[in-house]
């Protein structure tokens, strides 16, 4: 799973440096309103990564030590 989430966080920051669409939109109020919606969900995104990566972490220090 933690290998999931860094590609999912790596293909995130790829996402935000590399999003096109904001080209094809020819209305600029409407290419806003796309970018600061696309801007919203991928900080959401990162936001769910952080959450899981840190339960992966504290499942690990409460797993009994054999």
């Amino acid at each position: 799973m933690s290998d999931n989430l860094n590609k999912i966080e790596r293909t995130v920051y790829q996402t935000q440096g590399t999003v096109e669409i904001f080209e094809l939109i020819d209305d600029r109020d409407d290419r806003e309103k796309v970018a600061a919606h696309i801007d919203s969900s991928l900080k959401h995104i990162l936001k769910l990564v952080e959450y899981h990566r840190n339960e992966l972490e504290q499942n690990k220090e409460e797993e009994p030590q054999a």
